[in-house]
């Protein structure tokens, strides 16, 4: 008898959480780990195009979110993404044995070296765990990380989170800051720029500039 397609990746993802021993929610092909109010939740994605016998592809990613932000992962809860494999593709191959051992092998290397390190890290030491897994993955315009650290760790390590993003500040970022102090765009979704600006934790005479 055939094993399905989603069969298939169950049992992939089931290999997967027999090394990292997370919380498997099958349902959404989730493995979640929390610590204290952070979850970490490694999605796992099956290609639209996938058919038992002549194709089965996957992707997956980390997220790490606050539960006091949300009850579930958005745009406001989210502190940081994690990628996987990116020199792989967007998509990896797991219809045979050969090829789902060694992506299985790739992405376990990966899921230790991106997230486990910093788990057992915070695990040890709360505040210096997440705060290195922030500095590595969570200065994006978009995620959450600038209130967060505001919140739970204070003003001093805020300040210098924040001086840390200016210094890799892109171009596109310094106009779109420009634009929102000229009154042009409301920056809805970008959550980290909007925060230092909104609690004055950036020099913004540069970025206004910029935005002209």
């Amino acid at each position: 008898m055939s094993v399905s397609v989603t069969e298939y990746i169950d049992s992939f993802i089931v290999d997967v959480n027999n090394t990292i021993n997370w919380k498997y929610l099958k349902s959404r092909r989730v493995l979640k780990k929390e610590i204290n109010d952070i979850v970490f939740q490694v999605d796992f994605y099956s290609s639209k195009f996938n058919s038992t016998g002549s194709r089965i592809e996957i992707k997956s990613e980390c997220r790490v979110w606050c539960r006091k932000y949300d009850k579930s992962l958005t745009v406001k809860s989210g502190i940081a993404d994690i990628a996987f494999m990116e020199d792989k593709g967007c998509w990896w191959d797991i219809r045979d044995a050969d090829n789902r051992n060694t992506v299985l092998h790739s992405l376990l290397q990966e899921i230790n070296a991106k997230v486990i390190r910093f788990t057992m890290k915070m695990e040890n030491d709360f505040k210096s765990g997440l705060l290195n897994l922030i500095c590595d993955y969570g200065f994006s315009a978009y995620s959450n990380s600038m209130q967060y650290i505001d919140e739970t760790f204070g003003r001093e390590e805020v300040l210098a989170a924040a001086n840390e993003y200016m210094k890799n500040m892109s171009v596109s970022e310094q106009k779109m800051i420009g634009r929102f102090m000229n009154g042009e765009n409301d920056l809805v979704n970008e959550r980290n720029l909007r925060y230092m600006i909104d609690y004055h934790l950036i020099d913004t005479k540069d970025q206004i500039l910029a935005g002209d």
